[in-house]
């Protein structure tokens, strides 16, 4: 194995191992989440219950309409390398048109779903916002114990990290000659970074596929 070779999957194994941090980090998150913040959002309730709520649950609302856009370009860019490593593909006059379409089209989906993750992103922005100006009310203790539980921009900071992560790996990893992974797994990562150490302490792995 060269050395450029090695670098590379060393450097997928360190990406896979801070993608399973922030997988960790987003439990965490979760549990804490539970476990504090139901008398925060009764606190405020009680003191302006209609205008809260809805502000709380638009912002959850927000978030997963975020991860489902965050994995609709992680499923795009699945079919993609599906798509154009299939040698059964490759046969054909029109197969050179179906992969400038299929690329059209995965160019497409990404910048839609990228646009709505701005377009989500300001309106948390705002949200942030008006719960900001709750604390020249009556609610301000409270709102401010929600946000500092809730910690949004740590959260949206760690969302951010892990989508990046997936984006650069599903560029990365069909560059390693005999890859096993076709999809990067979240909840099976431990395996997956396991495969890739395999294939420093085995480097004839590799080369069997070149």
């Amino acid at each position: 194995m060269d050395e450029n070779m090695r670098k590379r999957i060393e450097l997928a194994i360190g990406m896979m191992k801070e993608l399973r941090e922030k997988r960790d980090d987003i439990s965490r998150f979760a549990e804490a989440i539970g476990a504090s913040s139901g008398d925060a959002l009764k606190k405020v309730y009680e003191l302006n219950q209609d205008r809260i709520r809805g502000k709380v649950e638009l912002f959850n609302r927000n978030i997963d309409d975020a991860n489902s856009a965050y994995s609709r370009i992680t499923e795009t860019m699945n079919a993609w390398y599906s798509f154009s490593a299939d040698d059964k593909q490759w046969g054909g006059l029109l197969f050179p048109f179906r992969l400038m379409k299929r690329r059209k089209d995965a160019k497409k989906n990404i910048r839609h779903c990228k646009d709505d993750i701005n377009a989500i992103s300001i309106s948390n922005r705002l949200l942030r916002e008006d719960i900001l100006r709750l604390e020249s009310t009556l609610e301000c203790e409270a709102s401010k114990s929600l946000r500092e539980d809730v910690r949004y921009d740590e959260y949206n900071c760690i969302l951010a990290r892990k989508a990046l992560l997936i984006d650069a790996l599903q560029y990365l990893l069909p560059t390693i000659p005999g890859m096993p992974l076709r999809k990067i797994s979240i909840d099976h990562i431990e395996r997956q970074i396991e495969a890739l150490e395999g294939m420093l302490i085995f480097p004839e792995s590799c080369l069997l596929s070149i």
